[in-house]
């Protein structure tokens, strides 16, 4: 499937036990498998194709591949923020683990662990003086993360109450 929006929208939806945020001017594809052939067989995101814009997505056990121009990334029961700008890539592991390799840089891999957004980085193009440069927290919140867990029944580990309807 692909998912695209225009400017000044933003999508929010759940597949399995996977929940998505994705902004303005974005293009994701999604890649996944079905539980079995019977109608109605649940659907499992197994990748996602980040081709331009910002996707905030939590994810359920079992592994995700994530990619972008200039960086694939392998996550495990993870909250993560992407967002594509040119040909720069901003990865933020807001909790779970993840190994990162940068595209243009053979070899050149993060492997990741965190709990609360402690390890953002650029992901940088070929020609630069290295593959990853650290970053700040960026263009997401602690309080959309507890909504897009709610909406699969969880609660985000870095401790936040459930999410409260607030217009989403």
């Amino acid at each position: 499937d692909v998912i695209t929006t225009g400017s000044a929208s933003l999508g929010v939806f759940v597949i399995g036990r996977d929940a998505f945020l994705i902004r303005e001017n974005s293009r994701v594809e999604l890649g996944g498998d079905k539980t079995g052939q019977q109608p109605g067989a649940a659907k499992i995101v197994t990748s996602l194709k980040i081709a331009a814009g910002k996707v905030l997505s939590v994810f359920g056990s079992g592994g995700k591949r994530i990619e972008t121009l200039t960086a694939v990334a392998g996550t495990r029961g993870t909250g993560i923020f992407v967002e594509t700008i040119s040909d720069v890539t901003y990865m933020c592991l807001c909790y779970g683990r993840a190994d990162i390799d940068a595209k243009a840089y053979p070899g050149e891999r993060e492997s990741l662990e965190t709990k609360h957004h402690e390890k953002p980085y650029y992901i940088l193009p070929a020609g630069m003086k290295q593959a990853f440069l650290e970053a700040p927290m960026l263009n997401h919140t602690d309080e959309e993360l507890t909504m897009l867990e709610a909406l699969v029944g969880r609660v985000p580990p870095f401790g936040q109450k459930q999410y409260s309807s607030n217009g989403y």
